[in-house]
């Protein structure tokens, strides 16, 4: 009868040690391509334009609450 642990034959040992290597499965290079060729580029910067003037405005706001972070942060590392 026929041991299950060989395989082709190879020992236990062998089979354990070097298994079989997978094939590479082949990846389509041209997906990338086609995902980059649909962004509208005026509306990307557009939203880059108000994120960033959003920012700006409350930038102030969360200056004056940085020590408050900064206190609370340092309660909850020294716990």
């Amino acid at each position: 009868m026929a041991d299950p642990n060989r395989s082709q034959g190879g020992d236990l040992f062998t089979t354990l040690m070097f298994p079989k290597r997978k094939e590479p499965e082949l990846q389509e290079e041209f997906k990338t391509d086609e995902t980059t060729s649909n962004i509208d580029y005026i509306q990307l910067m557009e939203n880059v334009d108000t994120l960033l003037s959003l920012y700006e405005k409350t930038k102030p706001s969360l200056q004056k609450f940085n020590p408050l972070f900064a206190h609370l942060l340092s309660q909850v590392k020294g716990k």
